[in-house]
């Protein structure tokens, strides 16, 4: 069923849809999701992210993790997430910063990358 006619399904039955159950419907892995059916991020497909313009992005978001990560008192165990990874540039910019920055902090941390084609968490744990 298309996704937009499932939405509209929901709708019928429930009267109503929650922003979550509308954002996993369509975000689902379905032959007709915009991330299924998109094959190109960046200067030639539909849309750019900041991470695909400067890796001055994920160097300043990492900076912040730094200072937030101090706040929590520098906890020898810690877990970095990131929701829809795609080509796992932020990532990279910001492990890159934080192993120049802190290699404290990078040790013991544990990184998750949850990405809806893959329909799974991969789990990278540094050590």
């Amino acid at each position: 069923m298309a996704i937009d006619a499932k939405i509209r399904s929901i709708i019928e039955a429930e009267g109503h849809i929650k922003l979550d159950k509308f954002i996993q419907e369509a975000m689902s892995i379905n032959a007709d999701s915009y991330y299924i059916k998109t094959q190109e991020i960046g200067s030639n497909g539909d849309f750019i992210t900041s991470p695909e313009l400067s890796q001055l992005f994920g160097e300043i978001l990492a900076l912040w993790i730094i200072e937030q990560w101090q706040e929590l008192g520098s906890p020898k165990v810690f877990c970095l997430c990131e929701l829809g990874p795609g080509k796992g540039t932020l990532m990279g910019d910001i492990l890159r910063t934080l192993d120049k920055v802190s290699h404290t902090m990078t040790k013991e941390m544990n990184i998750f990358l949850f990405d809806i084609k893959l329909n799974k968490i991969l789990n990278y744990i540094s050590n």
